[in-house]
């Protein structure tokens, strides 16, 4: 009783977070899209740098599914490419030059984004051991390269051209993420029912990861209200992703903690009887 009053508590409350959201969208986009972005994509970036503390916290116990420790590590990098990506959007513009940096870097992400998700797919409940720390090394290396590609060396490919909108790559790209993505849900969907909540939280954030690739699809305007539902889909698929690692990294161990603390002390109570009765066996032999 007590477990579904908490769920109900949890689900009003996501309800509630969620249309004081969506009204703060529509005020914002129609006065000051600028701080929609900016908000809309802080609330994420902090979403991910907090499904990476959960993870790299909770990488060394034993009873983690290690695949959530792989995913936790990617949205960090994830975050830190969205957090560039924030900081050089049209009217922020640290990097002042004609070049739309920011619609480079969110493709970027995307892009890494979906790989890490189907690689998730593919090593759900396979993976016993994870060196994190190379895994983390990996993802630096790729990060810094995208990075310096895109700001430093300019060899990524254009995303954005003023006045004429989406280039062919961007929009390929995203139909291409999609696909990858649609590819992460098919094999989560394969996988075996043990871990079910888990799995329908992942296929959850994934769908709404497709929603917010083809929403990116539409717009010729980066103040556009199709970008604005983009990035609205890309904030609730980082909370389905934040959910099943709080369920994975803390819930989980907790639950597990407690089953042991529970059996310990009812073994206790059976030893305590059995005591019990050796001591009244005794009493009554020596009266």
């Amino acid at each position: 009783m007590l477990i579904n009053i908490k769920k109900i508590i949890n689900t009003l409350i996501f309800i509630l977070f969620l249309v004081l959201f969506l009204l703060f969208s529509i005020f914002s986009i129609k006065n000051n899209y600028l701080l929609f972005h900016t908000i809309s994509e802080m609330f994420s970036i902090i979403i991910g740098y907090t499904i990476f503390t959960i993870a790299w916290v909770s990488r060394n116990k034993y009873e983690i599914n290690k695949s959530f420790i792989f995913l936790g590590i990617s949205y960090f990098f994830v975050s830190t490419l969205d957090l560039l990506h924030t900081l050089n959007y049209k009217g922020i513009d640290i990097f002042k030059t004609d070049r739309f940096y920011s619609t480079e870097l969110w493709i970027a992400t995307r892009y890494v984004e979906s790989i890490s998700l189907f690689i998730f797919s593919l090593i759900f409940n396979k993976v016993k051991r994870l060196w994190a720390e190379l895994t983390f090394f990996i993802y630096f290396i790729i990060t810094l390269f995208i990075t310096l590609s895109i700001l430093e060396f300019k060899i990524f490919p254009t995303c954005f051209i003023e006045g004429k909108g989406l280039t062919d790559f961007k929009i390929i790209s995203e139909y291409i993420i999609s696909l990858i993505l649609l590819f992460s849900i098919l094999f989560l969907t394969l996988k075996e029912e043990k871990d079910k909540k888990n799995i329908s939280l992942i296929r959850l954030s994934v769908v709404f990861t497709v929603l917010s690739e083809l929403s990116f699809t539409l717009y010729n305007d980066v103040y556009s209200i199709t970008n604005a539902i983009g990035h609205i889909f890309k904030l609730i698929s980082f909370y389905f992703i934040y959910k099943s690692m709080v369920r994975e990294n803390i819930d989980r161990p907790l639950n597990f903690i407690y089953d042991e603390l529970k059996n310990n002390i009812n073994m206790l109570k059976e030893s305590n009887k059995k005591l019990q009765y050796i001591n009244d066996v005794k009493t009554n032999f020596f009266l």
